[in-house]
């Protein structure tokens, strides 16, 4: 299909592209990064955060690329939308663990000191005792990506959910959203108000070719100037949140943060953190997925 037909058919599934910033006036909150608007300085607020919204690394459809394993496959489009928001997520982190990441506009606002029901459990001891295995014991501690992955409704995201949702962007280790709608995945990296800016992978691009001839690199396509957000509450409630911790500290900020969520939810908690699995009759609930980050580096490679 070509990219114009994709991109209507992705457009009748997520819904008309919305695009720009939909308020002048509310803070717009990118990755633990808070962009106060007011009406003295919107356009130079807005300007700063269209800039960082574009330095976050685009993934979309690429065709051209060699062929994978036995197939005739040298495309990924109409399949490969989960990948690409997968990738732009872990390219994030990758991101924040060479360099860091701030922002250009916005100053991370650190300083915050459950209940579980049906939650997922974050459990500490587990968190401890993996960085523990990941390093063979020769540091207590690694860098750590969170996958919480979550079911919010039925048919669409229930409204309760909404303001716990918006508060995780508010988390200097937020990674954002990795959700969309049956069929078409996207990476939402921030929020204004009810809304979830994010990025679209539906686009189909040819592959660029990286290797020792080629240093000179056009990575202008690997990033994305039109902003585009959709209303949270028409996402697929099946969605997974991702945050990355540093180090020990940046976890027990982390923690803190969490469990204060947990906490201000009325009963309706996106997840919760319990320091050991001996927790007495209420038992424990599916815990979210916990990876170690680690180096690794080839010399000839393609971006897909």
């Amino acid at each position: 299909m070509a990219s114009g037909a994709i991109r209507r058919l992705q457009d009748r599934v997520l819904g008309p592209s919305r695009t720009g910033i939909p308020s002048s006036t509310s803070e717009i909150w990118l990755l633990g990064v808070c962009y106060k608007i007011s009406e003295s300085e919107s356009s130079q607020v807005a300007d700063a955060f269209t800039q960082d919204f574009s330095s976050f690394v685009l993934m979309t459809y690429r065709r051209g690329f060699e062929a994978i394993g036995d197939t005739t496959y040298t495309s990924d489009v109409n399949w490969g939308c989960m990948l690409r928001s997968g990738q732009m997520l872990f390219a994030q982190v990758w991101l924040c663990y060479f360099k860091g990441w701030e922002g250009l506009g916005g100053k991370r606002n650190l300083s915050e000191d459950g209940e579980r029901g049906g939650a997922p459990i974050l459990c500490i001891e587990d968190v401890t005792k993996t960085c523990l295995e990941y390093s063979k014991g020769e540091t207590e501690w690694t860098s750590v990506l969170l996958f919480v992955p979550l079911v919010l409704g039925l048919d669409k995201v229930n409204p309760r959910y909404i303001p716990s949702l918006l508060a995780t962007f508010t988390f200097p280790q937020s990674l954002g959203i990795l959700g969309g709608k049956p069929g078409a995945s996207t990476y939402i990296v921030g929020v204004q108000e009810d809304k979830g800016f994010y990025l679209d992978p539906h686009d189909v691009l040819q592959v660029v070719t990286v290797n020792k001839e080629t240093q000179d690199v056009d990575t202008s396509s690997y990033h994305c100037n039109t902003v585009r957000y959709v209303p949270l509450e028409s996402l697929d409630p099946s969605l997974a949140l991702g945050f990355y911790c540093r180090d020990k500290d940046d976890f027990d900020d982390f923690c803190i943060r969490a469990t204060k969520l947990a906490g201000d939810s009325n009963g309706a908690p996106l997840f919760t953190v319990t320091k050991s699995h001996r927790t007495g009759d209420r038992g424990i609930a599916e815990t979210s997925t916990v990876t170690c980050t680690c180096e690794e580096h080839e010399d000839e490679w393609q971006l897909l």
